[in-house]
């Protein structure tokens, strides 16, 4: 007997056999449905299936999956990683949250479990290391920071919070800043981590 798929010349095990191997089953079946899709009834089944209820359910139910989400992770990250337009966009993003409440305590949050792992606290001790280094033979007494703080009554430079309020290089050190009292601002923590080591800045 001769396949209906592949042509091939075969011995059938069942009388009523037109097929010769699984392989070619599972291909046949695959070959019909995409043939039935390009045909004006099954072209019309599928537009009445990707409207229904039934297929929004069933992907919102996919998508809870916990299989479901690392994969949606892994094909978000492979894309951001082809595409300098989305990591710039993504950029955006993340800078207008972190300014909002939410934004500012996850980050709060995020920071802290950080600085706790064996990277965070080593990063830690590399920036006041550096830190040190840029610093050099300037310095700045308690008194002269008070001062400071008493001009900007105590409140962030950028924002006017009151709380969480570090002392900022206006110049950063790594730009040739130099650690003296006149070269510094209050910035709450927030404020200051936005900032970074850009010589521009606007909270």
């Amino acid at each position: 007997m001769i396949c209906n798929f592949c042509n091939t010349d075969f011995e059938p095990a069942h009388f009523n056999s037109k097929l010769c191997s699984d392989k070619c089953r599972i291909l046949s079946r695959s070959a019909s449905k995409a043939s039935y899709k390009k045909s004006e009834k099954g072209a019309a089944s599928e537009a009445k299936w990707v409207s229904s209820e039934k297929r929004k359910n069933n992907e919102k139910g996919y998508r809870q999956k916990p299989r479901s989400k690392d994969l949606a992770v892994i094909r978000s990250t492979r894309s951001l990683s082809l595409s300098p337009i989305l990591q710039e966009k993504k950029r955006a993003r993340d800078a207008e949250f972190s300014i909002t409440e939410k934004g500012k305590t996850i980050n709060k949050v995020a920071r802290k479990r950080y600085m706790q792992t064996p990277k965070g606290k080593i990063s830690q001790i590399n920036a006041k290391a550096r830190r040190r280094q840029l610093e050099g033979d300037g310095k700045i007494t308690a008194k002269e920071w008070a001062g400071k703080l008493d001009e900007h009554n105590y409140t962030c430079n950028g924002c006017g919070a009151e709380e969480n309020i570090e002392m900022d290089h206006i110049i950063p050190l790594s730009k040739g800043g130099k650690h003296h009292v006149d070269n510094t601002q209050p910035l709450c923590r927030s404020c200051n981590a936005s900032k970074g080591d850009r010589l521009e800045w606007v909270s």
